[in-house]
């Protein structure tokens, strides 16, 4: 598993890491204390589940959801003090999978975690389609990986330029099959 969190405070981040290292002793933790360095991050790095703080020094965590929201589906959970009802529907409502209210507790935190990730893993059946697909078209699974990460920079690309959505454009070529 390989994590983001966005946290200014250096005594979470540390909790943090090292509640994930318990439980997920093979994890990856990447950390920012900012939330521009957190969007780089994401638009650089595949990363399996983002921990999001709202009071960051340069932009708020519900900024850097909104930015995320607008090219991926990554799972987030919100981290944060903030713990009033407007607040977390703010969150809930703008894409993130849960929210959590500090001060935490350690065993909560990480079933959450457990519980988005499982829910948001791709499961057996389409991973053996994948291949299977794969297997058909005579390309390797790493073939795969690289065909569907060009697609999502093309696809930034046309999104910046024309305002073309994923969306649309798998919508018109599955009436243009003719075009594949």
């Amino acid at each position: 598993m390989k994590m983001l969190i966005v946290e200014d405070s250096k005594e979470i981040v540390e909790t943090l890491s090292i509640l994930i290292k318990f439980r997920w002793p093979d994890a990856e933790i990447i950390t920012t204390p900012e939330g521009k360095k957190g969007v780089e991050v994401l638009m650089t790095t595949l990363v399996d589940i983002v921990i999001l703080d709202i009071n960051l020094p340069d932009i708020d965590g519900f900024h850097v959801l909104r930015i995320l929201r607008e090219f991926s589906k990554i799972p987030v959970i919100m981290l944060t003090v903030k713990g009033a009802e407007e607040d977390r529907v703010r969150g809930l409502e703008g894409g993130a999978d849960d929210y959590v209210v500090k001060p935490f507790r350690s065993k909560e935190l990480l079933a959450r975690i457990e519980a988005v990730l499982r829910r948001s893993s791709v499961t057996t059946e389409q991973v053996f389609d994948i291949y299977e697909v794969a297997a058909k078209l005579r390309i390797t699974p790493v073939m795969v990986g690289r065909l569907l990460y060009k697609k999502q920079m093309v696809m930034r690309q046309y999104e910046g330029k024309y305002g073309i959505k994923e969306s649309d454009f798998n919508e018109f070529m599955s009436h243009n099959k003719k075009l594949i």
